[in-house]
């Protein structure tokens, strides 16, 4: 977690766009409910923690989160 403390729905939304991942791939590996991801991305608020998981398994995925968006790691062919 390097560059946003608190990540928004729009930011966790794209960072799983940009890595190709379904809203149920990453309540898988953020360990939290499917709908719990569609709310958020929503705009919807959430508990700090699981927002915490989710941004800490997207992190761990390669994303970084910066103030006005996200930075996607290069794709390896």
């Amino acid at each position: 977690m390097l560059g946003v403390s608190t990540v928004t729905g729009t930011q966790l939304r794209m960072a799983r766009a940009g890595l190709e991942l379904t809203v149920r791939q990453v309540a898988e590996i953020a360990g939290v409910n499917l709908n719990t991801v569609h709310r958020i991305e929503r705009g919807h608020s959430a508990m700090h923690d699981t927002i915490l998981k989710i941004q800490s398994a997207l992190e761990a995925q390669g994303v970084e989160f910066i103030a006005d968006g996200v930075r996607i790691p290069p794709r390896q062919p």
